[in-house]
Formats: C-alpha cells, structure tokens, sequence
C-alpha cells in the first residue's frame, strides 16, 4: 500500500509541475504578446495623428490651390464658348477652300 502510495503521489508532482511550467511558458508568450500589442497601438496611434495633421493640412491648403465650383463652371463655360467660335472659324476655312476647289476646277 505504501508504494500505491508513492506511486500516486509521483503522478501529482508529475502532473502540477508539468501544469506549472505550461502556465508559466504561456505566461510568458502572453506578456511578450502584450507588448508587442502595446507597441502595435502606439505605432498605429502615431499614425493616426500623422493623418490627423496630414487631412488638416489639406483642409487649410485646399481653398488656396483649387477653385470653387462657381469658378470651374464659369471656366468651362469660357471653354465652350472658345470652341465654339473655333468651330466657326474652321467651318467658314472649309467653306472658302471648297469654293476655291469648285472655282479652280471649272
């Protein structure tokens, strides 16, 4: 009996030591993974207040470089009336070559 004994009481030891030392390995990895997830957050953290300065900058510059949409349609306006009178210059060379076409042939 004495040596039932012994030999239940080695399986216990056994068995918490080897429970102790996967506890503690896993410890371990999940404090390495803290922070790891630590530095993680704080580089994306950093990064978000590059955007945040980037999306600022972007909002003070943007009215000095582009223009409104008033002043886009007045140009595409502009720009249409443009061609059209190009339009009408090269319709009235057309018309002149082609009377000098049909004069010179006759």
């Amino acid at each position: 009996m004495g040596l039932e004994l012994v030999g239940v009481f080695a399986s216990v030891v056994t068995i918490v030591s080897g429970l102790g030392w996967v506890l503690d390995r896993n410890s371990k990895k999940f404090e390495i993974m803290q922070r790891s997830n630590g530095e993680t957050l704080l580089a994306f953290g950093a990064k978000v207040e590059k955007l945040d300065e980037t999306l600022t900058e972007v909002r003070l510059t943007l009215p000095e470089k582009f223009v409104t949409k008033e002043e886009l349609m007045m140009h595409i306006r502009g720009e249409e009336t443009w061609h059209n009178s190009i339009d009408r210059r090269l319709d009235d060379i057309r018309e002149e070559l082609s009377a000098l076409r049909n004069w010179s042939h006759k």
